[in-house]
């Protein structure tokens, strides 16, 4: 468990002189995320919601429903959002690729996290019963670094396409 607490997976250096190096979840922010609780491509429901609006403005521009007065400004918003879209997107490519690199140390590193939160959450009997207190979960969460290592789950979890919702590792 000494790992744990480290918080970090190996990753291959790049070409075949490079070094082995430790590095943290950080890998897989990008420039998009600058104090994102996770990365931006760990939200599909946003980025689904991006491209939707992107076609919706889209096609009112084409069909004539913007003023002419606003076609400009309009444009300009569907050439931002395409950007921030295509960024998340090449983000996610770019850290997938890591991910597919160092799969082995993300898989292990995502079992020992598993592990680890399931054994620091409450049992869903005593949450039930309201046995636990929720101010002291979220004070641990918070002061222990617990909250951190459910998000790094959360992450190697999204990327591996599983389950990232960490209440289904509550013991019963």
């Amino acid at each position: 468990m000494a790992n744990a607490a480290a918080g970090y997976i190996i990753i291959k250096g790049a070409g075949d002189g490079e070094k082995v190096k430790k590095q943290g979840i950080k890998a897989f922010y990008g420039p998009l995320d600058k104090g994102s609780a996770k990365p931006s491509f760990c939200y599909p429901t946003q980025k689904e919601e991006l491209r939707k609006e992107i076609d919706r403005m889209e096609r009112s521009l084409s069909d004539g429903y913007v003023a002419e007065n606003r076609r400009l400004k309009v444009r300009s918003d569907i050439k931002m959002k395409k950007e921030r879209l295509d960024g998340i997107e090449a983000q996610e490519a770019d850290a997938r690729k890591l991910f597919k690199a160092n799969e082995h140390a993300c898989i292990e590193r995502r079992n020992e996290l598993a592990e680890i939160i399931k054994n620091r959450m409450p049992a869903a009997k005593d949450v039930e019963k309201k046995k636990v207190n929720p101010h002291r979960i979220y004070q641990d969460e918070k002061r222990g670094g617990f909250g951190k290592l459910k998000q790094e789950y959360q992450i190697l979890s999204h990327l591996a396409g599983e389950e990232s919702n960490t209440h289904f590792l509550q013991r019963d």
